[in-house]
């Protein structure tokens, strides 16, 4: 899946985020985060690290380690959860439409509640003159 804000596919190892630049913490941080990508494909519970950049609110990261886990770990309401939270914060309004769409239909009350923080969000953002 593409970045929700890029017309090509992102590679966190080749183009750095525009805010890092090229300070050394910044070059640590994308080895970091490429040692995480690696690993993805054989612990699924990278999706900790996914957590830990929501949390942290480095959601162009989380964004990077939930797009490249592994198929079994990708479809997980938890990913989807994560990936709804990065959406709202990253404005990618039509994919998290897409997301919260399916949770607002969803009898868990975790991923109602999900889809409700979404669309509240997006009302905001609305409201507010922007365009989605």
């Amino acid at each position: 899946m593409r970045h929700p804000r890029s017309t090509t596919l992102m590679s966190p190892i080749l183009s750095p985020a525009p805010s890092l630049g090229a300070n050394p913490s910044s070059e640590k941080r994308r080895r970091t985060l490429f040692c995480a990508l690696t690993m993805a494909a054989l612990d699924p519970a990278v999706l900790c690290d996914a957590e830990r950049c929501v949390t942290e609110g480095l959601f162009e990261d989380a964004w990077v380690i939930l797009e490249n886990l592994p198929p079994e770990t990708t479809s997980s309401m938890e990913a989807d959860r994560l990936r709804l939270r990065c959406c709202s914060e990253l404005e990618a309004w039509k994919a998290g439409i897409e997301i919260a769409s399916t949770f607002a239909t969803h009898a868990d009350p975790i991923e109602r509640e999900a889809a409700a923080e979404f669309f509240i969000a997006l009302a905001n953002f609305l409201n507010s003159g922007g365009q989605a």
